[in-house]
């Protein structure tokens, strides 16, 4: 092959890779901007839990609490898509033995479509729940998959 033609096609390579890489960058980092975790205020919180809304009020003495229910669960709706990959679960002070047995993470982007995540064993006081790779949704599911010999507890919910 002649050196000119083998040049230009790879100029015309290198130049389709770095018109991909600025279009595909620009929304990714439109998107990056757009996904941070909302302000809790705007987080809209239902499911099984008896006074869901206190796992978001921003006080560490209140708590949501899953009652008699062995398989509770809570849905966060943060109100727009946003992207987190580490979940902590506050179970207050006062709560070191109201912690999940083993917890399911499943998430959606629309509320329809859920995607399971991450399954984790809760602990004491405060459960942390590490995400492999960053999560975009805007709806999380929280719920127990053994059942708990007392309620568990949640005083305060944490996105990163």
């Amino acid at each position: 092959m002649p050196q000119g033609v083998y040049t230009g096609m790879w100029t015309r390579l290198g130049m389709t890779v770095i018109a991909a890489t600025v279009v595909f960058m620009g929304g990714c980092a439109t998107s990056i901007v757009d996904s941070t975790v909302s302000n809790k205020t705007n987080w809209r919180l239902s499911g099984d839990f008896h006074d869901a809304a206190k796992a978001a009020d921003g006080y560490i003495g209140t708590a949501a609490s899953s009652g008699d229910n062995p398989t509770a669960s809570i849905i966060i709706d943060l109100g727009k898509p946003c992207m987190f990959n580490t979940i902590i679960l506050d179970h207050g002070p006062d709560n070191e033995h109201n912690f999940p047995n083993r917890l399911s993470v499943v998430t959606s982007y629309d509320g329809r479509a859920w995607t399971n995540v991450y399954v984790v064993q809760g602990t004491r006081r405060i459960t942390y729940i590490p995400l492999l790779t960053p999560t975009l949704a805007r709806y999380i599911r929280l719920q127990t998959l053994v059942k708990n010999d007392e309620p568990w507890t949640i005083a305060e919910i944490y996105l990163q």
